[in-house]
């Protein structure tokens, strides 16, 4: 005689249709990474920390949907919706003990539809969580997700191994740099000209420089009336001509 397997855990066809729900969705960029090939592959420890949030607080609730029984189904969904409520980036402190309310019946219907060694000291984490966002404020002010993609942003300036800090500093000063020039940039109109426009400035025999120079090779005569106007107009050969 077979065990029954537990009311919360997906069986192979269940599963599928899970896989098949995740994989197919269709997020904006940098909403997160490819969800689908961690969850086909059954792979979940190559998640980011900001992964997690998404996948626990919206693409949980709706790859569940229509799959497992109602009791763990349900008791799954409350929980991710007390996530989105404790993730706002709008809070408002008179909804706090409708909150509360909300995480003591969430974590009631998991006691309920899990077993007890599916509980750890790190349960009772929401209770906190709400009482630090009503005294801290939104959560999206304090995490550390910009900070975290920041220090990928530095590591990538790393070019020499020996000196990781240096290569940063360097990065990071290329970096603002740049952005000062761009600024500055911004307020001038872009357009295309001559090197020399004829309104502007014109040669000493009135002529308009423009286009690419041509090879001219100079005859010896020519090449000694330069060199005699040369003589004859440098400022340390003047007194000899007094």
């Amino acid at each position: 005689m077979l065990k029954p397997a537990a009311p919360y855990v997906l069986n192979d066809d269940e599963f599928k249709v899970f896989a098949n729900t995740i994989e197919n969705l269709k997020t904006p960029s940098g909403h997160s990474s490819n969800l689908g090939k961690h969850i086909r592959s059954k792979k979940f420890g190559g998640l980011k920390s900001h992964d997690y949030h998404v996948f626990m607080q919206q693409l949980l609730p709706l790859g569940l949907r229509g799959l497992l029984q109602p009791g763990p189904r349900m008791a799954i969904m409350r929980m991710s919706k007390v996530y989105r409520r404790i993730c706002t980036k709008v809070y408002n402190p008179a909804e706090f003990e409708s909150l509360q309310a909300d995480v003591a019946e969430s974590m009631a219907l998991l006691e309920m539809e899990f077993p007890p060694s599916f509980f750890d000291i790190m349960t009772h984490l929401p209770y906190h969580l709400v009482q630090e966002l009503d005294l801290c404020g939104p959560v999206s002010t304090r995490w550390m997700y910009p900070v975290e993609r920041y220090m990928k942003t530095l590591k990538g300036y790393v070019r020499n191994m020996a000196r990781p800090e240096a290569s940063m500093a360097e990065g990071y000063l290329k970096d603002e740099c740049l952005g000062f020039v761009t600024e500055y940039l911004q307020r001038f109109d872009v357009f295309h000209r001559r090197v020399w426009d004829a309104e502007e400035e014109y040669g000493d025999a009135e002529e308009v420089l423009e286009g690419v120079g041509k090879p001219y090779l100079m005859t010896t005569e020519l090449r000694n009336v330069a060199h005699q106007y040369v003589l004859r107009n440098i400022s340390m050969m003047q007194p000899l001509y007094l």
